[in-house]
């Protein structure tokens, strides 16, 4: 049966709830230098909020000539995140880096990064002339399972036991100085803070246990992306790749030339590693581009170097938004197109996150070939495509803590 959400308030108090914030030390803590894998263990039967899970250290660059400094947004110094939850993997993503930047350029407007100035490196950047020493971060804003699975409080009492790695990115995503070299960075005093939840109203335990027991299976959908790289050699390029999905929801792709350590562009305010170019000038430009899954064109045409902006806008769900706003760089057709410019198709229903609605594109049982084509004019060479595909998968949970990924 379905409630009307005016009783929703009735329905939903639940009494004797405790909270209290943990802090967890990863098998590492100190001198953690790029490319590391920091790796976490969660404490069993607890019930964890994500929506507080938090990275925090300290960081410190160095480099034997000029200046260097940690990337704008420091989650860019994620390569990859995964959990193993029972010793079943549950989602990793190569190439995170630029996934969190291309989000960022889409949520991040004036308000949100004057917030994001303290502890995250937010807000526009300039070349650096001195060092980040010992200076604190915080990472709070995660994709893929940690910042999508529904319910957001992870109950480890029916799962079993929770391991977190995250692979830092090497130096090539730091901002240098003019003529700066022999650059890195390292972390110290790391650990997590997440908040941990008990519910001793006599009938919460029982109630899960008793479902459980009788058959029950609890479901707990959350995102799972794929990142590819290719090299290419102009915008007269198709690249295909396969990825095998219950539910694709959504797939974009960019030409990220410099994939070394940059100097901070004028226009952006960001590392030029982070530069998404398909137009340099009107002479060197991409001109139309389309994706195609098992030769099914989409969009239903080949569309146009400025179609991009609006349909990722409705990728995204953020064309009608009024909050957040995006990067205050982007201040022209031109500067999106030669920095920021990033094509995008929606494959699923757009519909509330809470509700998880499961409607993407089914690939399961079938050989299924995912392609981005494109075309441009004169000699410019962007070098890289980097394409990624948003998925919905959905982690079963059954008695016994037996597990099962349904992807």
């Amino acid at each position: 049966m379905t409630y009307p959400k005016s009783l929703i308030s009735y329905l939903n108090r639940v009494s004797n709830v405790t909270r209290n914030t943990l802090k967890l030390s990863p098998y590492k803590t100190d001198e953690v230098k790029p490319s590391s894998i920091i790796v976490c263990d969660f404490p069993s039967n607890s019930m964890l909020d994500l929506d507080t899970l938090c990275l925090h250290f300290n960081g410190t660059t160095s480099a034997s000539a000029g200046a260097v400094s940690f990337p704008r947004h420091i989650e860019s110094i994620i390569a990859k995140i995964s959990v193993e939850l029972n010793g079943i993997n549950v989602g990793s993503c190569n190439n995170l880096s630029d996934l969190y930047n291309m989000m960022y350029n889409l949520n991040m407007g004036s308000d949100s990064l004057t917030k994001r100035k303290l502890y995250q490196n937010g807000g526009v950047q300039v070349a650096p002339t001195v060092a980040d020493v010992s200076k604190p971060f915080t990472i709070h804003n995660w994709v893929g399972f940690l910042g999508s699975v529904q319910g957001r409080v992870l109950d480890l009492g029916i799962i079993g036991s929770m391991r977190l790695h995250i692979t830092l990115e090497g130096t090539n995503v730091l901002i240098k100085s003019a003529l700066s070299a022999t650059e890195n960075y390292v972390l110290n005093d790391l650990y997590f803070t997440v908040d941990s939840l008990s519910v001793d109203d006599g009938v919460y335990y029982q109630a899960k246990n008793a479902f459980l027991s009788s058959g029950g299976v609890v479901e707990c959908p959350f995102d799972t992306y794929y990142g590819s790289l290719f090299n290419v050699a102009s915008f007269n390029q198709s690249s295909r790749f396969s990825v095998s999905s219950g539910s694709i929801d959504w797939i974009t792709a960019c030409f990220p030339k410099n994939r070394s350590i940059q100097e901070v562009d004028s226009q952006t305010g960001q590392s030029a590693y982070f530069n998404y170019v398909a137009k340099v000038d009107e002479s060197n430009k991409l001109s139309d581009w389309s994706f195609s899954i098992n030769n099914v064109q989409m969009p239903q045409f080949k569309a146009k170097l400025h179609n991009a902006f609006p349909l990722l806008l409705n990728v995204m769900g953020t064309a009608n938004t009024q909050d957040g706003g995006i990067n205050p760089s982007i201040t022209s057709s031109d500067v999106w197109a030669s920095k920021f410019w990033t094509a995008s198709v929606r494959t699923n229903l757009l519909t509330d996150p809470e509700e998880r609605t499961i409607s993407g594109l089914t690939t399961l049982g079938t050989n299924s070939t995912i392609a981005f084509e494109s075309s441009g004019v004169g000699s410019y060479n962007p070098e890289n495509l980097l394409v990624f595909v948003k998925s919905t998968s959905v982690l079963r949970i059954a008695s016994g803590k037996n597990l099962e990924i349904v992807m």
